[in-house]
């Protein structure tokens, strides 16, 4: 019972990475050279979730030239704020998934301990 309530805390916290390496990403879209972040989720050896934060490594550079035939490059961003928006969206669910968990859990758990009484 307990071990259920604790994997699906580590499937919160989990879930809140992916928010925070979003999050991060978002609000670096527009800096130059910026290199995203990738939040990887895998089960956990003893039950739960293990998150690792993985960074990308490629560059993208953009050659781009003026007015006056002057040409300069320079190192975009490579963050997708569609793919961004995705992850959010499934961290959103795996948050209410682990809650409502957790919720029938602690109902059970009730339950049982007005069924010892």
């Amino acid at each position: 019972m307990f071990a259920g309530i604790s994997h699906s805390l580590s499937g919160l916290a989990a879930a809140q990475a992916k928010i925070n390496s979003a999050a991060h990403n978002i609000a670096n879209a527009h800096t130059s050279g910026f290199e995203n972040t990738r939040t990887r989720v895998d089960a956990a050896g003893s039950g739960g979730a293990q998150v690792t934060l993985d960074q990308s490594q490629n560059s993208l550079v953009s050659r781009v030239q003026g007015a006056s035939g002057d040409s300069f490059e320079f190192e975009s961003s490579q963050v997708n704020l569609e793919e961004e928006v995705v992850n959010l969206l499934i961290a959103k669910r795996s948050f209410e998934v682990n809650v409502k968990a957790i919720e029938i859990q602690d109902q059970a758990l009730g339950t049982l301990l007005d069924i010892i009484e």
